[in-house]
């Protein structure tokens, strides 16, 4: 995974909060363009939850839109609110999640 976040390196990445600070995690930043979702995609297929990341966070410039902690396990995946509930919808469906709208 570090090899193909390292060959795909963003030009002015965002700063990120970090989740956790012992140990101190690794990160990478990687533009979302269809040919690097698709590769990782494909490379996900074949690995283990825990082997792809710990925390995964999506950013659109500095705004985030997607925020996971603890990627592998089932704990919660936030989105930015106004992602339209359509798009909501096809994600979770897609992934076989169940989605609610909270606070």
């Amino acid at each position: 995974m570090a090899a193909y976040f390292t060959e795909r390196p963003v030009g002015d990445p965002t700063l990120v909060r970090a989740g956790i600070i012992w140990p101190k995690p690794r990160s990478f930043h990687m533009p979302m363009t269809h040919a690097n979702v698709a590769g990782l995609a494909e490379l996900m297929g074949h690995l283990a939850g825990p082997e792809v990341c710990d925390h995964l966070h999506a950013y659109r410039g500095a705004t985030a839109y997607l925020i996971w902690y603890d990627a592998w396990s089932d704990s919660r995946l936030y989105l930015r609110r106004d992602v339209p509930e359509e798009a909501v919808r096809r994600f979770a469906d897609a992934f076989r999640f169940a989605y609610s709208a909270f606070g």
